[in-house]
């Protein structure tokens, strides 16, 4: 494949079992034409240090060690589904390493690698659908949706969360929806949106999550976090029903937080988060 950021098209033509490693300067489109790539085991379905968009099709991955998805450069989702099950992150957004580019490593690069703020997501349509016990999408740079529809929840009772963004998440379309059990401390980044965006640190719930015409329902018990943003919202008054609670929140075309949330990452050191609305 050409090293010259000449962008390069594949196309899978039958299902798959591999991971696939793409180089820096590489620019590859993914035409997975309804069909499905997957991977389990320690190593990601893809580590991209170069370009890539992924346009169809289904990339599924039960991954027990590194993210499923590494990237290390610039990633755009613009179609297909992605349902990924993950014991540590799910979708990783790093900046580039300084170590060889040509192959995939076994294990997650050390955290030192992940500081400096230059990986980018953009997911501007398709389906993300992930579970995972760490930072489920965790991008050390920034994170910019146009469209789209993303279900993440993490089960990590620690500083791990749904949603980890070092740098800006910009949300200006589709619907996102993150849930987690700890309380965001470690989602040290900041928030904008032109579209409604809910930021809530609500009581330990499980159930059912209902805000207007969005509803969902998470597979992981005891959270207390609740990130939801979405086109089919408006700048109302709405219930939001989290298992067995009721709360009354006034969401702008923006970030409204409720309770001890914060639109910075992480909770308020008391009080209510800036145009939060207590129940």
């Amino acid at each position: 494949m050409p090293t010259d950021d000449t962008q390069t098209i594949v196309t899978l033509l039958a299902d798959t079992i591999e991971n696939i490693t793409v180089s820096r300067n590489q620019n590859i489109v993914f035409h997975l034409q309804n069909f499905t790539i997957s991977y389990s085991g320690l190593q990601p379905v893809i580590a991209n240090y170069g370009s890539i968009q992924i346009s169809n099709g289904i990339i599924a991955s039960s991954s027990s060690g590194d993210a499923a998805i590494n990237n290390y450069g610039t990633i755009n989702i613009s179609g297909g589904d992605i349902n990924i099950t993950a014991s540590d992150d799910a979708i990783n957004g790093a900046s580039t390493e300084t170590s060889s580019t040509t192959t995939s490593t076994t294990g997650r690069p050390g955290m030192d690698q992940f500081k400096n703020s230059n990986g980018k997501i953009t997911i501007s349509g398709g389906t993300i659908k992930a579970v995972s016990e760490g930072d489920t999408i965790d991008c050390n740079g920034t994170i910019d949706m146009t469209g789209g529809t993303v279900y993440v929840e993490s089960s990590n009772n620690g500083a791990e969360t749904a949603l980890d963004h070092d740098s800006t998440l910009t949300v200006s379309g589709g619907t996102l929806i993150a849930i987690s059990k700890s309380t965001g401390a470690n989602d040290i980044g900041t928030r904008s949106s032109t579209i409604p965006m809910l930021v809530a640190n609500v009581s330990s719930s499980s159930g059912a999550i209902t805000l207007g015409d969005i509803s969902y329902t998470p597979s992981i018990s005891g959270y207390t976090y609740i990130i939801i943003a979405s086109s089919k919202l408006s700048a109302t008054s709405y219930s939001l029903v989290y298992g067995n609670n009721t709360a009354s929140v006034t969401l702008t075309n923006g970030v409204t937080t409720y309770g001890n949330a914060s639109n910075s990452g992480g909770m308020n050191q008391g009080g209510m988060g800036p145009g939060g609305n207590r129940r």
